[in-house]
């Protein structure tokens, strides 16, 4: 069973090495390594090439559509440039630590859900992150299961990191051309299995996560009070763009399942109609039906996009 792990790069050589080696030393051996650089400027790409020269299971994306359009059009078109000859596909960020069983243990997991279910599987798993003040500080993203009620959450909000994501060739087929409104890959992939497939959840930690001044994460997960009051202000600023993006994304997986053929889910049909009905009703109605985001930070985030959408 080969596995095609995607990574998307750009200007990440500080850790690049890092995260490529740990993935060289796994202990499941059969995967391919597909690599698209979006342009780096400091060396990304030249290291890369190195470290291939001696590793033969990576192949260099060398496509140029969409280049320079950021990270959903980067993994967008790494998607698009691998075809359904896997049996499994996983997402790498440039920056992270794999442990050496991570493929393994999602492996482990998405073959026990295939036994008798050849429909889309999703399998993602726990991880570390170090605190923002230091790389040597680990402790577990989730000290919960985070898929209880996950049906009336994740259409709302994914928390699903791309990076801790394995799925099958069911699910493969069905999440290739990602539409910009939905903001990251990982986003859509989680949404559309929600809706069509089965998503399971894995508690061991398979990988180290690492928060740095570079990255995404840092800039969004702040604890303090003055990165609370931040996130406030920039979803107060933006909530209309926010609101109609949740909503097309929502749109478009209506419209998947529609020309896939497959049932729609009654929860995204519920949530298109509060989505389409006026602001007032909107909230109370998303409120009454128990939908809600990540957590209780993010549920106030997201009243304010509903009530200013």
């Amino acid at each position: 069973m080969t596995v095609a792990i995607l990574m998307a790069t750009y200007n990440g050589a500080e850790y690049l090495r890092d995260q490529i080696e740990s993935i060289i030393r796994q202990s499941f051996t059969d995967w391919r390594l597909f690599i698209r650089d979006d342009g780096s400027t400091d060396g990304s790409k030249a290291l890369i090439e190195e470290i291939k020269k001696t590793e033969d299971r990576i192949i260099i994306v060398e496509d140029n559509t969409n280049r320079g359009k950021g990270q959903l059009a980067n993994f967008s078109t790494l998607l698009d440039s691998v075809d359904d000859g896997f049996q499994a596909y996983m997402f790498a960020d440039q920056d992270d630590i794999w442990y050496k069983d991570k493929i393994k243990v999602s492996l482990d997991e998405l073959s026990r859900n295939l036994v008798n279910n050849v429909g889309p599987v999703l399998v993602y798993t726990n991880y570390d992150v170090n605190d923002s003040r230091s790389q040597y500080l680990l402790h577990p993203a989730y000290s919960v299961d985070p898929n209880v009620n996950l049906s009336r959450r994740i259409l709302v909000q994914n928390w699903m990191m791309g990076c801790t994501m394995m799925f099958n060739k069911s699910l493969y087929h069905l999440v290739t051309n990602i539409p910009k409104v939905t903001e990251n890959h990982d986003n859509w992939v989680a949404k559309v299995a929600s809706v069509t497939g089965e998503v399971r959840y894995v508690s061991k930690q398979t990988m180290w996560h690492r928060i740095h001044s570079s990255n995404v994460t840092t800039n969004t997960s702040s604890k303090s009070f003055s990165g609370h009051l931040l996130n406030l202000g920039l979803t107060w600023r933006d909530a209309k763009k926010h609101f109609m993006n949740q909503k097309r994304t929502l749109l478009a997986l209506q419209q998947l399942t529609s020309s896939s053929g497959l049932a729609s889910s009654p929860n995204l049909e519920e949530l298109i109609k509060i989505y389409n009905s006026t602001t007032p009703l909107r909230l109370s109605e998303f409120c009454l039906k128990k939908y809600s985001a990540f957590n209780w930070k993010q549920n106030i985030l997201q009243y304010i996009i509903l009530m200013r959408g």
